[in-house]
């Protein structure tokens, strides 16, 4: 079932990543945290988080090379 908050990002999918990518790095850089690898977000409906609410789950990429 798609939710009314997934439909509503939807449309600015990519936009909205790179902000939220945008922020984690600038927030990173206030802290003095640094980063394996680039920081970057994905934007994944679930079936259970309420409209209006979201789940942020973060992890280590493998690395490549």
């Amino acid at each position: 079932m798609v939710t009314e908050s997934h439909l509503r990002l939807a449309v600015g999918r990519a936009e909205v990543a790179g902000h939220l990518a945008a922020q984690v790095r600038r927030h990173a850089a206030e802290q003095g945290y640094t980063f394996a690898g680039p920081a970057v977000v994905h934007l994944a409906q679930t079936g259970d988080a309420d409209v209006g609410h979201f789940r942020v789950r973060s992890r280590i990429a493998p690395f490549t090379s």
